[in-house]
């Protein structure tokens, strides 16, 4: 473990770089440090309530506190990286005076004419590169939950529930530059992208600070010295839950059962990362909250129905429970679930012209002039909502749009599960169970218009749904018992 620890290291913000002088430098672990500062003082109380206020009623309450850990240890040169992930980009030679514009001189044959990145030694602070680090302060994910529900028991196999759940998640882990610019240069326009004389010539000796001169927003970075520097999972997101249930559920008699259990809820959040990938904050170091919106996965109403049935024929069975006809068509039960539910929130996309150093995450955003959202009779699939709606922002300037759009969503979506079994004796330990399972019964799609250029301005397929998943699959089966 002891020469593992030597290559890891974090960010120390207070810290002065040797190499240019500036405040802020990769420092390496010492044998014994702990990557993150232990958290000793975590209580995760808990309480639950139960009362039964007449024969037929009972309330319930409960509350609790979670922490949840993110500390991520692993050798690939990933977000998750050991804490010393850099890059070695490719750079042309000295920038032109000129902005957007190619070095003078400069060549793809001879792509590396700033020199190569080498082994790291034990002191190297990687200055005038890009860097992915730890922040080694950062605090702990707690998720704060309460609910109370009202169970009533409407017959003796017939239960009604109603309840609300909460909850809120602080300090939600999330990727976030810390060396962006500040929204407050704004003013200064193109005067960000001017070259200006470059105060580290001389001290850093490879990559784009090597040069005489230097875009005049690098230098106007937190930390001058370093290009992008990411802290992978930093927890500075929050997130809010709030839903309504509603549940009905027949127990098993007379061959019947079902459930039918409603959901109305909001999901409220400044960090999106979940199992769908990133989904682009912008500005995260100076507003959080800027970001704040609805969650990329928030459903708002789902509505969930299962039953299973057992037809009344056969033996022992209310109709035809004797002689041939009996054995045949007796012991089929029928089964399904079926759910309804909304779209998720859409996010639309456009090119970040902000001129600002990692303003944005992975995308920028655009304009909302007014509601995207068409009527329903002039809603299809090659045209789901008003494009017209949003534009690509002027340079220089924050989009007014929303991370995801208030209004504007997928398709809503509805699946149709069915089954049919029989279940055939043959003597007394020899049995056999024939199914039929048809899932999406009934075909629907799930329609979506993903995170590409269906929700990306100006792309030819800007507004068209051209995703659609999850299509009819249908199952026999027979299984042998003995």
């Amino acid at each position: 473990m002891g020469r593992e620890m030597r290559r890891i290291g974090y960010f120390d913000f207070n810290a002065t770089e040797p190499v240019t002088g500036a405040k802020g430098s990769y420092v390496r672990l010492q044998p014994g440090q702990y990557i993150y500062d232990p958290q000793k003082d975590n209580l995760s109380p808990r309480i639950g309530l139960a009362y039964k206020a007449t024969a037929n009623t009972v309330v319930r309450a409960a509350g609790a506190i979670f922490y949840a850990a993110n500390d991520t240890l692993n050798a690939g040169t990933s977000d998750w990286g050991n804490g010393e992930y850099i890059l070695n980009e490719a750079i042309l030679g000295p920038p032109n005076p000129y902005p957007n514009t190619p070095p003078v001189g400069g060549s793809w044959s001879n792509p590396f004419a700033a020199g190569y990145l080498t082994t790291p030694s034990r002191s190297e602070t990687f200055a005038g590169q890009n860097l992915r680090t730890y922040n080694r302060h950062h605090p702990m994910g707690v998720v704060y939950n309460w609910t109370f529900n009202v169970q009533q028991m409407i017959r003796p196999t017939l239960l009604f529930e109603i309840g609300y759940v909460g909850s809120r998640t602080l300090h939600v882990a999330q990727n976030r530059f810390y060396n962006q610019n500040s929204p407050d240069l704004l003013p200064l326009g193109s005067q960000l992208l001017e070259q200006v004389p470059n105060p580290f010539y001389g001290k850093i000796t490879s990559g784009t600070l090597s040069f005489p001169t230097v875009e005049r927003r690098q230098l106007l970075r937190p930390y001058p010295q370093y290009l992008q520097f990411l802290v992978p999972r930093d927890g500075y997101g929050d997130a809010h839950y709030h839903g309504l249930l509603m549940r009905l559920d027949k127990q098993y008699s007379n061959g019947l059962s079902f459930s039918a259990a409603y959901t109305n809820s909001k999901t409220i959040t400044n960090s999106f990362e979940s199992a769908s990938g990133e989904r682009g904050p912008q500005n995260a170091l100076y507003n959080p909250n800027y970001s704040r919106s609805l969650e990329s996965n928030d459903v708002p109403q789902r509505l969930v129905l299962s039953f299973l049935y057992e037809l009344p024929f056969g033996p022992q069975k209310a109709y035809l429970s004797k002689g041939l006809l009996s054995q045949i068509i007796g012991n089929w039960q029928f089964s399904g679930i079926t759910v309804f539910q909304s779209g998720i929130p859409l996010r639309i996309a456009a090119s970040d012209t902000t001129g600002l150093l990692d303003f944005a995450l992975n995308v920028g955003r655009a304009n909302r002039s007014k509601d995207p959202v068409l009527p329903s009779s002039e809603r299809s699939t090659d045209r789901w909502f008003d494009t017209s709606a949003f534009s690509i922002a002027p340079a220089y300037t924050i989009p007014n749009d929303s991370l995801t759009q208030p209004r504007l969503r997928d398709p809503g979506r509805k699946n149709f599960d069915i089954s049919l079994f029989r279940n055939q004796r043959f003597g007394e330990r020899l049995s056999a169970q024939f199914r039929a399972e048809f899932y999406n019964m009934f075909n629907t799609p799930a329609l979506s218009l993903g995170n590409g250029s269906s929700v990306t301005v100006n792309a030819p397929q800007f507004g068209k749904i051209l995703i659609g998943t999850n299509p009819r699959n249908i199952q026999f089966g027979l299984r042998l018992i003995f």
